[in-house]
């Protein structure tokens, strides 16, 4: 059987001008250390970047939207840069995997950990980012609005052994600030994330998310849920 991909470490931010300089010509070291909140020319690191490892691309999406509902605001594009720990290994960075996070959603704390480098190892680790970019490898992300809204859908609906009930409250205060973009299926086990391009003619965009078999009370969510969303077919 063919073995699992190895773990990924997600580093997320949000400023498109530090995504795409990942793809410029001549990338600028200075603003690609601005993705880890590193400014070029300091001596130390006060403050150790955060990630959050991920095995799937659904954990992925767990991780950024967990993170984005820590600052509840409309939904809004999202990007990440994937880091492996042979990355860490080749530049002599730490992985510290002691300290949880602090969404709120257990599964995603648990996947948290401290990169603990020099500036020099940091500046190293940006050069082999971009040489593997260079070679091919995927290791960018971008996550669009509707995407961390499905996903919150999901996470809100956690049992309370799986998300605390401030950050179940966080899922909810985002959102509330997009109910149009969400509709529950009649049987109750998946949202659906509604849109529609830009264009003189109407075509609308579904993608489904569909509730694991475990939820509690999967079988009646939608009666829960309906107080919310809208029930569309």
């Amino acid at each position: 059987m063919p073995r699992p991909p190895a773990p990924v470490f997600l580093r997320v931010f949000s400023p498109k001008s530090s995504f795409h300089e990942w793809l410029n010509k001549q990338p600028s070291l200075p603003k690609l250390l601005k993705c880890f909140d590193i400014d070029r020319h300091c001596t130390t690191i006060k403050k150790p970047p955060s990630v959050f490892r991920a095995s799937s691309v659904i954990e992925e999406a767990e991780n950024v939207a967990a993170l984005f509902e820590t600052a509840p605001c409309s939904p809004e594009l999202r990007y990440a840069v994937r880091i492996t720990g042979g990355d860490c290994d080749k530049v002599g960075i730490q992985l510290n995997t002691a300290t949880r996070g602090q969404t709120g959603v257990l599964s995603v704390d648990t996947r948290h950990a401290d990169l603990s480098g020099t500036p020099k190892q940091f500046r190293e680790l940006v050069v082999r980012i971009v040489e593997r970019l260079w070679n091919g490898e995927d290791r960018l992300r971008a996550f669009p609005a509707h995407l961390i809204a499905g996903v919150l859908a999901l996470l809100e609906a956690r049992p309370e052994t799986e998300i605390e009930p401030e950050a179940r409250h966080r899922c909810r205060q985002v959102l509330d600030k997009r109910p149009d973009w969400l509709a529950v299926a009649q049987n109750g086990g998946s949202v659906r994330v509604l849109g529609k391009l830009d264009d003189k003619e109407e075509y609308p965009v579904r993608a489904v998310w569909e509730f694991p078999a475990t939820t509690p009370g999967r079988a009646g969510l939608r009666h829960w849920l309906r107080a919310f969303w809208p029930l569309r077919r």
